[in-house]
């Protein structure tokens, strides 16, 4: 009975094709990334302008899970007070907040093919829990948002 020798690669060749498929999936990512987010960055940058520090994310479109869902577009910000307290002046804030937002979005976007905007609003307050609140205004009426 004639036994095979068992065939064997080399570790270089190993190391090679780990650095290979690295650099092919980080590349893969970083393209849909940039593709997927490019159509935002004028008015991420808009945002970032506008409200200091408050580090914008924009993003757009349906949930994939729910095909029937409204188009939205959600703008994540960091705001330098805490937004979930139900007061006046933090209820004024927030709005206006929520009312500059949509300027700035009409202005960088195509509002039209979008139904709600989704603004959710983060506090870090040091050392503590993080602190967010969620305000959505339907983009087709001018009726109140909803927190």
């Amino acid at each position: 009975m004639d036994s095979v020798p068992p065939r064997t690669v080399s570790g270089t060749r190993i190391v090679l094709s780990l650095f290979a498929f690295g650099i092919l999936a980080t590349s893969g990512l970083w393209i849909y990334w940039h593709l997927h987010l490019t159509p935002f960055m004028p008015l991420q940058e808009a945002l970032a302008n506008e409200f200091e520090n408050c580090s914008p994310r924009v993003d757009g479109g349906r949930r994939k899970s729910h095909r029937e869902t409204p188009n939205i577009l959600r703008v994540v910000m960091r705001v330098p007070f805490d937004p979930t307290p139900d007061s006046p002046e933090t209820h004024s804030v927030i709005q206006s907040r929520l009312q500059k937002t949509r300027e700035l979005a009409a202005q960088h976007t195509d509002l039209d093919s979008y139904d709600t905007l989704e603004l959710h609003l983060y506090f870090e307050d040091k050392e503590q829990t993080l602190r967010q609140k969620t305000v959505t205004a339907d983009l087709h009426t001018e009726a109140p948002p909803t927190e």
